[in-house]
């Protein structure tokens, strides 16, 4: 699975993002414009966040997981 992380200007909001719509069965995520799932990123534990979306793609889809930032 392909995962965008996407920042606001001011770097103090980060979303992953993707069309697959099976990003929206992971945990504090949602639907947002468009039909693209995403889950919202803090900014002082992002690192661990992303460990935790990484694990849930390998584990519950059994498939890698690719981040590509944007």
């Amino acid at each position: 699975m392909v995962l965008s992380i996407l920042a606001d200007y001011e770097k103090t909001v980060f979303e992953v993002v993707s069309k697959d719509e099976r990003l929206a069965e992971c945990p504090l995520a949602g639907i947002g414009r468009g039909g693209k799932a995403f889950v919202p990123v803090r900014k002082d534990n992002w690192y661990e966040q992303l460990e935790g979306i990484r694990d849930w793609v390998n584990n519950e889809l059994k498939e890698e997981c690719l981040f590509e930032i944007r």
